[in-house]
């Protein structure tokens, strides 16, 4: 039966998503330290019991796994036996409410809708735009929140410090610190990932209490439907601990329900500790968020077990306890499911025609739940014209707005949430005209001609002899549309006196490009390789520039490389939504095979260990960085601090192998060496890092690690050998994009350039 320990834990996690109602945040120390660093709370020290491997018993079964299963978000249906009726009533607020909050509570951030007001505010403040702004948001029942918040857009990564006092919501008054970071997609105007970090939060109610050390990390893939739940956490109540070690749950929805699976590490202070895994996925209905189908295996000491099998309304708790791996113990639980909940129904209203400049007013309000529960609102943009998405005023609310300031459709999405349930979304469409001659506002129209753009080589930056006449040439991607990810590129050629000038520019794309690369395609040659976020993929002749393929992949996109994974000549694609990752043929499109986890918003390819194979190098800001044998197809290295936001392979010992460069969004650069899995030493940093590349610039046969300050700093260069700075150039402009090193001009030394002014709001340039 469930004991009152295990009920009790399910009530204390219960509160974990309280932290983030109304909450985002920035801000944070120069120090490598720091969090803002990229570096989460390790809560180790704050575990206290039995860390030896825990024997299973027919006294101690149950109470293990149900108390491992209380990580998931569907731990909450047991029904109570006479072993918990003493358990106060203030345990009804159980795990399953964690994800329902946690969901909430990240719709109402708008961390990405903040970050285009500060892009606006930077607009018209000029250069003297704030880098951290400060909020603060009332407790629904009482205290308050306060945070910051700091964006690199170079990255699409955020951070903030959280202080709660008292804030109270659900009865849960919570207080003290916590740290938040992540990256969000600015185009589809949601998160990809959100990591808490806290070294001690104090959550009360009237019926108890519990603090919580660790972190706890969710991804999102929504054109997919999939998350991803990690958590390192430690929950302390005043007489046992428990530790969520490398957790790990992954759900995907489908109509009407879902698939999960669980894995990781599960320490009980009284019992030890016990691995776990998912033999047969979870399945979930809509209407009973109650698993009715699947397992969960709990391997533990002395080979004993524990299995746990969901049939419909009961689950059937077996337990191996001496290892011979026949059942010695085993009970049902009987599940006592909530009340049916009916999926509410958005309703966005019609498609709408308007005039370029005009204000755009929404209305959400026909939506509806047919058991009258009230409604929550989440408006979205699809798409926009040019790529460039407008700020959405009153997102989350039934009446938002916006300014249609470009030409063209703008498709929108609005969810709707009853507290339980989301409704499938609803879409709409507004056309914009173009004002009619005459019209007043036609004079506050801007018309610009990209020519270099703007954000130079954000997507890619590289040098090649294109068309073999023994000069080089420059490829670049670049944003038309002011402050904003890269839409299109171009190739520059050079002139007799030393400048530059556009030989060739591609049209502009309706998506942002998250990779500009060059690449030798079987049969082709040398191939200009475009990778879009909504999946395509295009591949351009050197030459000619004629395109030779193009490649639908599932959106979104937010990293790819291609490499040669098995070594037969043929080439693969390796695709990452920012959580999962993806591996298809380059020739056919078709998958070849997949991870749930494991993906990033950077990756790279190359041999980083002493297997002949070649891995597979991730990392997302506020992510773990992961490394994956691209021929077993399987997890070689995990690192809970992540390589940060963006990562590079480079030898940098002589030896054969690639170190992996880890560039931070914040403060720091590490050097890891992937054989020993472990951290070489670091770099530490004045400011946010915008770019980051590896070359021997000085042609001494060291290669330096080369990056870009993103607050009106410079570039700098450091020696792989002496792990010193070799020499700096200074940017006299905010921000620096991309950076390329090449003999441009054949005179036997190396060239620097890189784009820079995508963080101000005057010219950008490409520097030589």
């Amino acid at each position: 039966m469930p004991t009152v320990r295990s009920l009790f834990l399910l009530g204390c996690l219960s509160l974990i998503p309280v932290l983030l109602l109304s909450a985002c945040g920035g801000g944070g120390s120069s120090k490598t330290t720091s969090p803002q660093a990229g570096n989460l709370v390790d809560p180790a020290a704050s575990y206290a019991g039995v860390s030896s491997p825990a024997v299973a018993t027919s006294t101690n079964s149950e109470s293990i796994a149900l108390g491992s299963f209380s990580g998931t978000a569907i731990s909450s249906f047991l029904a109570p036996t006479s072993a918990s009726k003493n358990v106060a009533e203030g345990n009804e607020v159980r795990m399953r409410q964690m994800s329902l909050v946690l969901k909430q509570s990240l719709r109402a951030m708008s961390i990405p809708g903040k970050a285009a007001q500060r892009r606006q505010a930077k607009a018209a403040q000029g250069k003297t735009a704030q880098r951290t702004s400060s909020y603060q948001s009332p407790g629904p029942e009482g205290g308050s929140v306060s945070f910051t918040l700091d964006i690199n857009d170079a990255t699409g990564s955020f951070y903030g410090s959280l202080n709660f006092q008292g804030y109270t919501s659900r009865g849960i008054a919570v207080t003290g610190t916590a740290d938040m970071l992540g990256t969000f997609d600015a185009t589809r105007g949601d998160f990809s990932r959100v990591t808490l970090s806290f070294r001690s939060l104090s959550m009360e109610t009237t019926y108890y209490s519990c603090s919580l050390t660790g972190w706890i990390s969710w991804g999102f893939n929504l054109t997919a439907a999939a998350e991803t739940e990690s958590m390192d956490m430690v929950l302390a109540e005043p007489d046992s601990s428990y530790w969520f070690n490398n957790y790990e749950t992954s759900t995907s929805y489908h109509n009407g329900t879902q698939t999960q699976t669980i894995s990781g590490r599960y320490y009980d202070s009284n019992f030890g500790y016990v691995d776990f895994t998912t033999p047969t996925p979870l399945e979930i209905s809509s209407q009973n968020p109650f698993p009715n189908q699947g397992s969960v295996l709990f391997s533990g000491g002395q080979g004993s077990s524990i299995r746990l099998s969901f049939l419909g309304s009961k689950i059937h708790v077996e337990a191996d306890t001496d290892g011979n791996g026949s059942t010695d113990w085993q009970t049902t639980i009987a599940i006592q499911p909530p009340p049916p909940n009916s999926q509410p129904i958005a309703e966005g209203g019609a498609d709408q025609t308007v005039t370029q400049l005009s204000q755009v007013q929404l209305n959400g309000s026909a939506s509806s739940d047919s058991d009258g529960d009230p409604l929550s609102y989440t408006w979205g943009f699809v798409s926009c014209p040019n790529n460039s998405c407008p700020s959405l005023t009153g997102a989350d609310s039934a009446t938002p707005s916006f300014s249609a300031e470009q030409l063209g459709s703008y498709q929108l999405e609005l969810v709707v949430h009853d507290g339980q349930a989301s409704s499938y979304p609803d879409y709409l469409t507004v056309n914009v005209d173009a004002p009619a001659p005459g019209t007043p506002n036609l004079l506050a129209e801007q018309w610009q001609y990209g020519n270099y753009g703007t954000s130079i080589g954000q997507a890619g930056l590289i040098s090649a002899d294109l068309d073999g006449d023994g000069t080089p040439e420059i490829i670049a991607s670049a944003s038309a549309q002011g402050f904003g990810s890269n839409d299109f590129w171009y190739i520059a050629g050079r002139d007799a006196d030393g400048s530059y000038r556009q030989i060739w520019r591609s049209n502009r794309y309706s998506s942002t490009i998250v990779s500009l690369s060059l690449t030798d395609l079987p049969g082709t040659g040398k191939a200009i390789i475009v990778a879009l976020a909504d999946g395509t993929v295009l591949s351009y002749d050197s030459v000619t520039r004629i395109q030779l393929d193009k490649l639908t992949l599932p959106a979104p996109m937010a990293a790819l490389a291609i490499a040669d994974l098995e070594g037969d000549g043929s080439k693969e694609a390796v695709t990452s939504d920012g959580v999962g990752l993806r591996i298809y043929s380059y020739a056919t499109g078709a998958l070849k095979w997949s991870l749930a986890s494991g993906g990033g918003s950077s990756l790279a390819v190359g041999k980083v260990d002493d297997d002949p194979a070649l891995e597979i190098v991730t990392t997302g800001y506020g992510g773990q960085g992961y490394v994956i044998d691209g021929v077993s197809r399987s997890v070689d290295w995990q690192y809970v601090n992540g390589f940060g936001a963006k990562v590079e392979l480079a030898d940098l010992q002589g030896d054969a192998k690639l170190e992996i460069v880890a560039a931070s969004a914040w403060y720091k650069i590490t050097i890891f060496d992937g054989a020993l899995k472990s951290p070489l030493w670091e770099i530490a940093t004045d400011h946010d890092i915008d770019a980051v590349t590896v070359a021997d610039a000085s042609g001494d046969g060291v290669p330096e690690i080369i990056y870009g300050d993103r607050q009106w700093g410079g570039l700098h260069a450091i020696d792989a050998a002496t792990h010193l700075q070799k020499w700096s150039i200074s940017n006299h402009d905010g921000g620096l994009s991309g950076i390329g090193v090449a003999d441009l001009d054949l005179d036997g030394s190396h060239e620097v350039f890189w784009g820079a002014g995508g963080n101000s709001t005057g010219g950008d340039y490409l520097y030589v």
